[in-house]
């Protein structure tokens, strides 16, 4: 079932920020636990994409302030040394479920994957296939473009 755009419940991705190699089969949807503050403290923002139409999901839609709306937290900044490329740790939680924050599978991230946090990958996915599509510079768009349009 294709979300319906009613009230900005979501928005598209362009083209430069789709993800051509990954497949939705492996999970629809993926939501990005980004750390959050510039000093590196615990707290953090997601964000959450529907891999199959390539959308991103409101963390909050019924809320109007933007950026708890999209991000889930009332502040989301990258540090100045995580605007071009994220290097901090991130999770990343993979899901059939829109409303499942806990994941099927969940990877951990810092500049590389580092493997599984829970679940198992299903197949055709590795560490070094994620690699190949996930990357440092797409964390950092992804996060700027939902910044600047939301």
């Amino acid at each position: 079932m294709e979300l319906e755009n009613n009230n900005n419940d979501f928005l598209a991705l362009p083209q430069n920020l789709k993800l051509n190699e990954y497949n939705p089969d492996w999970a629809r949807y993926l939501t990005l636990k980004y750390q959050n503050s510039s000093d590196c403290s615990d707290e953090y923002s997601k964000v959450k994409i529907d891999l199959l139409y390539n959308k991103i999901i409101p963390i909050y839609p019924k809320i109007d302030d933007s950026t708890k709306k999209w991000f889930g937290s009332w502040e989301a900044l990258l540090s100045n040394d995580n605007n071009e490329t994220y290097s901090s740790s991130m999770l990343m939680v993979f899901s059939n479920t829109i409303d499942d924050d806990y994941g099927e599978w969940r990877v951990l991230w810092h500049d590389t994957i580092e493997g599984l946090d829970d679940g198992n990958y299903p197949e055709g996915v590795s560490d070094s296939k994620l690699d190949e599509i996930f990357s440092g510079s797409w964390f950092s768009k992804i996060h700027s473009f939902l910044n600047q349009n939301s």
